[in-house]
């Protein structure tokens, strides 16, 4: 169909009126919506108040416009809580002593110094301490606080990180035994007997009989039969060790000797030799009485020539660590009679109990957990009117009590308790001028909360100023 020009203009002219009634209905609506036509305040969500017609800021809503106003509770949630975290608590103990840790620690495990425990938050853990035989708690530190020997320490979980320090401290009777040779080594005079053979042999059954004393800690310079250290670092093996005993039986051409023989640290390091000496005899006299040797035991100290040294490798290695040493020899495998002693099991096993007997007691130890301190050795200073008592220290006392008399075979008066292992002195004051005065002094440690004592000191006198 055709229209004229003039039913096209004034279709064109509606179309036109159409539009532009719909704009004007949409600008209103929008303004309605928004209320910036009438320059109305509104209130943001954080109760502000501002002139919202006046901005000119344009927002989602419209042109010129605020912009979508939000619910009053959004964005005002409370911040959600952390959950609460364990406690880490790192757990650390001293290194080796010799050649043992000295003691466990909850949170440790094999051969390790330090391990790390968790505790959940709210809850508690206990850590256990215990010392080794031979060895003490020294102290327990917990978050840098000494809590002293302490055998149990208790963490809470809360959150917080933890450290547990434990320190422990050599105790005990320290021995190394060493057996003489290796392999298959110096036949006796019966077939079938070897000296190395046996001292491996009587060495195991002797550290075995050591350990039944409580406190006595036993260390072998060889692992096996075969196992061959050379000579002088067998006795370097002993440093930080209280005692070195080397186990032999000897050899003669003449096949009648029989007797035992000691070999201690010579005079070259005279404290060794003080303290080496009469354990030696001690040692050699058991194995007389014990084998029923012919003849009597000896004592030997042999010297290098040039520096004064040891002559013996084992005990030029204990003295390089300041250790006193015994070569003990049991008898004489070249004897047919010793040898074939020896060769017996029942007589070694029984070696070995009087020989650890020997050494347990020489150093105050007992079966029975009890102590006895050795004996005491000490210095006279004379002062005016007055005498100064000194004394090296004796291992595991904890004092020393000191007798004084007015003769040498007199009748000795006790005068003063020196309380504390750590006391060396003591000085008699207010004597008589010009005038000789003896001294004993022994040794005491406690035991089950009773004092138990050991022997006098030899008698000493000196006359005051």
């Amino acid at each position: 169909m055709k229209y004229s020009n003039k039913a096209k203009s004034i279709a064109a002219v509606m179309l036109a009126i159409c539009m532009a009634l719909t704009m004007s209905f949409a600008t209103v609506s929008v303004f309605a919506e928004t209320g910036t036509g009438d320059h109305e305040t509104v209130q943001d969500d954080t109760g502000n108040t501002g002139d919202t017609g006046d901005t000119g800021d344009t927002g989602e809503g419209g042109e010129g416009g605020q912009g979508e106003i939000t619910d009053p509770g959004e964005g005002t949630e409370e911040p959600i809580e952390e959950p609460p975290t364990d406690s880490v608590v790192k757990v650390t103990r001293s290194a080796k002593i010799l050649n043992h840790f000295g003691g466990t620690v909850t949170g440790i495990t094999n051969g390790n110094t330090e391990g790390t425990v968790t505790i959940p938050y709210g809850e508690e853990k206990t850590f256990y301490i215990n010392s080794n035989d031979g060895y003490a708690i020294n102290k327990v530190v917990v978050d840098g606080v000494n809590k002293g020997a302490v055998t149990e320490v208790v963490i809470k979980g809360d959150g917080n990180e933890h450290e547990i320090k434990v320190y422990f401290s050599k105790k005990g009777l320290f021995i190394m035994l060493d057996a003489g040779h290796a392999g298959k080594y110096n036949k006796g005079i019966i077939k079938g007997y070897w000296e190395s053979q046996m001292t491996w042999s009587l060495t195991k059954k002797l550290k075995n009989e050591l350990e039944k004393y409580p406190g006595v800690v036993v260390s072998l310079t060889k692992k096996s039969l075969y196992d061959d250290p050379y000579i002088y670092n067998r006795g370097r093996m002993a440093k930080g060790y209280d005692l070195f005993i080397s186990i032999h039986s000897n050899w003669s051409s003449a096949q009648s000797a029989d007797y035992p023989l000691a070999i201690v640290s010579s005079k070259y390091k005279p404290e060794l030799y003080k303290a080496a000496q009469p354990l030696g005899k001690l040692l050699a006299y058991n194995v007389k009485n014990t084998m029923k040797t012919k003849n009597e035991p000896q004592v030997w100290v042999k010297r290098l020539s040039t520096n004064g040294q040891d002559w013996y490798g084992v005990l030029r290695g204990c003295a390089s660590v300041n250790v006193p040493g015994v070569i003990v020899e049991h008898s004489f495998h070249s004897n047919r009679r010793a040898c074939s002693w020896l060769m017996k099991d029942a007589n070694k096993n029984k070696m070995a109990r009087n020989e650890a007997a020997i050494i347990a007691n020489y150093y105050g130890f007992s079966k029975d957990g009890s102590f006895r301190p050795g004996k005491v050795s000490i210095k006279l200073k004379k002062g005016k009117k007055k005498i100064k008592i000194s004394w090296k220290a004796v291992k595991g006392s904890r004092g020393y009590v000191i007798y004084r008399a007015t003769s040498k075979k007199g009748k000795f008066k006790k005068i003063k308790v020196v309380k504390g292992p750590a006391k060396r002195s003591w000085s008699n004051t207010r004597l008589k001028s010009k005038k000789k005065y003896y001294y004993k002094v022994r040794a005491y440690s406690v035991v089950k909360g009773k004092n138990v004592y050991g022997s006098y000191s030899a008698v000493k006198g000196i006359k005051t100023k």
